[in-house]
């Protein structure tokens, strides 16, 4: 039996928690919303010890899947910790931006977010990377690598930029409008992509795959997420009532998950798999919109 060495839980949860603490100061000192615009909102106390307590409770959400996995310094290691960084800063990033993003022409404010949500992921890539202890590898987990490698760019560039634009085109649009329109058409997609990203995430995070029980999964987490945005944008505007809206951008998450999420390279997925996929996304789909128009019936 081969000696393994004890896990660094201390100096990962340490490190993960100071590291994100003074990453969220520099970003609100540096950073904070309208810094695009040229015009910083005003420092404030009380907001920056509210986000160095998120800081907080992100990073220790992130280091648990981490500690569960025995999570090393390799590719797949260090992407989930970026995958999952991201995930739990997303609220606190998204925040201060929200009245922004639905009242004012919102791609200059998603283009902020997503500048600060880059520039924390990149930086907890790099303390992962110096925390995480290293991989001592069997011969057959090197050979087999590449098969188990989970792809988390394709995810998360590519599911929230494809749902939000084709969910745009099929949403109903008020009065005259084009929704070919250059302002309408870059406005909603800004808008929508956030919670497409959300969900994207999501998915990298718990890396999910094709299959019988990541495709529920996935498109429960899409529901509920596109319901809690239709609610939101309902606040601020006066639009459609969220249910029929959220049942759209689940079935379109449920196709994308169909076409990005990857295989499962130990078990791939036959004809009857791919059909219990699909009744599964469906069956979840309506269970969640049910329990979201009950719980949230306005």
């Amino acid at each position: 039996m081969s000696y393994r060495p004890p896990y660094p839980y201390a100096r990962i949860l340490g490190g993960f928690i100071l590291g994100n603490v003074i990453l969220t100061a520099l970003l609100y000192l540096l950073l904070r919303p309208g810094f695009l615009a040229g015009s910083m909102m005003p420092f404030d106390p009380r907001t920056l010890a509210v986000l160095c307590g998120a800081a907080v409770i992100a990073a220790v959400l992130t280091a648990l899947p981490l500690f569960l996995g025995r999570a090393e310094r390799e590719q797949q290691g260090v992407g989930r910790a970026m995958m999952l960084i991201g995930l739990f800063s997303l609220p606190q990033t998204f925040f201060p931006y929200q009245q922004a993003l639905y009242v004012h022409f919102a791609p200059p404010f998603l283009g902020e977010i997503l500048i600060v949500l880059a520039i924390r992921m990149i930086a907890f890539a790099q303390l992962a990377y110096s925390l995480l202890p290293r991989p001592e590898p069997t011969f057959e987990d090197r050979r087999d690598w590449r098969a188990r490698r989970y792809p988390y760019w394709r995810i998360v560039f590519a599911f929230p930029v494809l749902g939000a634009v084709i969910c745009h085109l099929l949403l109903p649009v008020a009065g005259d409008t084009s929704r070919f329109s250059e302002y309408f058409f870059l406005n909603r997609s800004a808008q929508l992509l956030v919670p497409y990203l959300a969900c994207a995430l999501w998915f990298a995070a718990w890396r999910l795959r094709r299959s019988v029980y990541g495709i529920p999964q996935a498109v429960a987490v899409a529901t509920f997420v596109a319901y809690g945005h239709f609610m939101l944008y309902r606040s601020y505007e006066e639009s459609a009532a969220p249910l029929p809206l959220t049942l759209r951008f689940a079935v379109i998450a449920l196709a994308l998950t169909f076409l990005l999420l990857p295989k499962d390279p130990e078990d791939p997925p036959g004809l009857g798999d791919y059909g219990k996929m699909l009744l599964g996304g469906i069956l979840s789909i309506a269970l969640c919109a049910l329990v979201c128009a009950n719980l949230f019936p306005k």
